[in-house]
């Protein structure tokens, strides 16, 4: 199962967008962990009213603590063997965690893989998604290197086994 991972704070306009970008995927194994770090303008009442019959997602509560804090309460949370994030204002393709997964349960020495991203549109005059490096960038000396350095993983694309946490730590 894939525990999808999802910190909110303030984004009732957006979540049930995203939360259904999670729910419409191909691959159906999966359960949808939204942690509201304190949000005040209404978002857990419409969570719960939106899925109160859909036992795939589950609601949580905490005190504002931050996004880390609140990715690292859904990974304590987390039943499945795979955890994946999605930023409560991005959405997911149809067949993100099913290409993912193929990978992932064909190769168990693989710990974490990665997707492009695309960009969709603005919000407030920032992107709803940032741009990975174009394909062919990947081809160049360097590019594994510069990919670490600039820090370009962006939340939305890793599928991550679990132990991987238990292994080494969650985020600072």
């Amino acid at each position: 199962m894939v525990s999808v991972v999802i910190p909110t704070h303030n984004r009732v306009e957006f979540i049930g967008e995203t939360v259904d970008s999670v729910l419409a995927q191909t691959y159906t194994d999966l359960e949808v962990i939204i942690v509201d770090d304190g949000s005040s303008d209404g978002t857990g009442d419409y969570i719960r009213s939106r899925y109160a019959d859909d036992s795939r997602v589950r609601y949580i509560w905490q005190e504002n603590a931050e996004r880390s804090a609140a990715r690292n309460r859904g990974i304590d949370e987390a039943r499945g063997e795979f955890v994946a994030f999605l930023d409560s204002d991005d959405l997911w393709l149809p067949k993100k965690l099913e290409l993912q997964m193929q990978i992932m349960e064909a190769r168990p020495e693989l710990v974490m893989l990665l997707c492009w991203t695309s960009n969709i549109g603005m919000i407030e005059d920032q992107s709803v998604f940032t741009l990975l490096p174009e394909k062919e960038d990947c081809d160049v000396d360097g590019f594994h290197q510069r990919l670490v350095a600039l820090n370009r993983i962006i939340s939305a694309t890793p599928v991550i086994r679990k132990s991987v946490f238990e292994q080494c730590g969650k985020f600072c």
